[in-house]
């Protein structure tokens, strides 16, 4: 299993069975991948069946796509780059040019027009709300604890994503908890993406109109000292 800056992935990766060939191609390849289970993470929805594609590259360069560990940091790839639509994701032995690497691609449309793998899945970005990995909801959407929690109020606007804000609360070994609000979604600061880290980990009232609060499933990682 991958594990990387946002957690560990939602596919499993391929397990190999030695000493049993298969030819890809003209290429021998001396082990039989066991295809894993794709999942679209949070913040995106599958498009298509397995194996949709989008023929070419996309946004980036062909060699440029080896940089995401696992289908979360495929996603806060598409979800930052200011064109992308929806992305395609390949775990090691997903894309047969490349069986020993993962694959992620970005796309500034959200229909595919090809197949491709033998193991990939596509997702399309969406506007819900989601707790990132290593979170979990805690009450109803706009669930909220009163005030600016751990930081000044002003400190608040430098996130540009949810997995952004978590990694924040992780770098703050008093946080148990955030509060993510996208743009439009903090009645008081609606031009601004707001993220919100707190002590606590139980909301004590409601603010909105489209915020979501997530407390920690484990010990933040860098608050272990």
């Amino acid at each position: 299993m991958v594990v990387g800056e946002f957690g560990e992935s939602s596919a499993i990766e391929p397990m190999r069975s030695d000493n049993v060939s298969q030819t890809h191609g003209q290429q021998e390849v001396g082990t039989v991948m066991q295809l894993s289970m794709l999942q679209c993470p949070g913040g995106s929805i599958q498009v298509g069946s397995i194996n949709a594609d989008v023929a070419g590259c996309g946004l980036t360069p062909c060699e440029s796509r080896h940089a995401s560990h696992n289908i979360e940091q495929c996603r806060h790839a598409c979800a930052v780059h200011q064109s992308c639509k929806a992305f395609t994701w390949a775990p090691i032995g997903g894309d047969r040019n490349t069986l020993d690497k993962p694959i992620c691609s970005l796309y500034d449309v959200d229909q595919s027009n090809a197949v491709w793998g033998p193991n990939q899945v596509m997702c399309k970005l969406t506007d819900e709300l989601w707790c990132p990995a290593g979170t979990t909801q805690v009450g109803q959407i706009n669930a909220d604890i009163w005030g600016c929690g751990l930081t000044r109020c002003e400190d608040r606007y430098f996130s540009s994503t949810v997995e952004d804000c978590r990694a924040e609360c992780a770098a703050e070994k008093a946080c148990n908890s955030i509060s993510w609000a996208p743009i439009g979604g903090d009645k008081n600061h609606l031009d601004k993406n707001v993220c919100t880290l707190y002590n606590l980990d139980s909301p004590t009232g409601v603010h909105g109109p489209k915020q979501i609060f997530c407390k920690w499933v484990r010990t933040p990682p860098l608050a272990q000292r």
